[in-house]
């Protein structure tokens, strides 16, 4: 049973693809709507409002929940993105007590080195909530070697499979490659992928504070001058696919690069064709 499905970006489509697993996915709407409900109690009539029933409450609700799910499903365990989060605490729980596997592909804290890991995210470790599952799957052995040195969770459950989506990008890479035959004169169009950054990122305190898209601080001059090269290099390149990849391309992020792009190309103007924005 999948928790979070929309979250996981390619992962679990790797999954579907090239492994054997079966994969259920719980609507998004569905765990949240379950998580309110055992957050929140009914006053009876005379009584105050409990916005918080007994634990031992919220957990037979849950176990409930599971053991009927997983006999009319057939469910082994439970799969969710982010070993942190705080959505899926009850459900760890729950899944723990009901004896069904709980597993955690953590989708991110990719591409950074050991020291660089440590040096960002030091102070953040010891303030994520502890994870109360089985496994814990991570994307480098650098995301591994920065939570046992913050002794966040026992390291031999911790496990080092780098991330399903990883899989799509390798076979897609190899099809893709010219064949024997094919001639200098005809190359493969490569396309320029520019992968789109917050304003804050890698600045804890100034997100905290002011958010991701602050209008002062941080990389904003760096935001502003990529942003724009890359919109001048997909005009004046018009064979050449562009594509700019943010995270996600609503709210803040969306309204910033739409802004970029309009001081290249004007209000009015007609984007490149060859330029696309494209998110998780």
């Amino acid at each position: 049973l999948t928790l979070d499905h929309t979250r996981f970006r390619d992962d679990l489509e790797a999954l579907n693809r090239y492994s054997q697993i079966e994969l259920i996915l719980l609507p998004n709407w569905v765990q949240r709507w379950v998580t309110t409900l055992i957050q929140e109690t009914s006053p009876q009539s005379g009584q105050s409002i409990s916005r918080t029933p007994p634990k031992s409450a919220q957990n037979e609700f849950l176990r409930r929940l599971l053991r009927a799910l997983s006999q009319h499903l057939k469910i082994d365990g439970l799969l969710s993105s982010g070993f942190y989060y705080a959505q899926n605490e009850k459900w760890e729980e729950a899944a723990v007590a009901e004896k069904l596997a709980f597993f955690c592909i953590h989708r991110e804290l990719v591409g950074a080195e050991a020291q660089a890991m440590r040096e960002l995210w030091k102070d953040q470790v010891s303030q994520w909530r502890k994870f109360k599952g089985h496994a814990i799957m991570l994307s480098s052995t650098a995301a591994k070697e920065m939570l046992q040195h913050r002794n966040y969770f026992d390291p031999s459950k911790i496990y080092v499979t780098g991330l399903p989506r990883f899989d799509i990008g390798i076979k897609q890479s190899k099809e893709s490659r010219p064949s024997s035959v094919q001639t200098v004169d005809q190359p493969l169009p490569k396309p320029l992928v520019l992968f789109s950054f917050p304003i804050a990122t890698a600045q804890p305190q100034l997100r905290q504070t002011k958010g991701t898209f602050p209008d002062e601080g941080g990389f904003k001059l760096l935001f502003s001058s990529v942003h724009q090269l890359v919109a001048r290099f997909a005009r004046d390149n018009p064979s050449v696919p562009v594509i700019i990849r943010p995270k996600w391309y609503a709210g803040a992020w969306k309204m910033r690069i739409d802004q970029e792009m309009q001081a290249v190309f004007g209000n009015n103007e007609r984007w490149p064709q060859n330029l696309r924005i494209i998110d998780n």
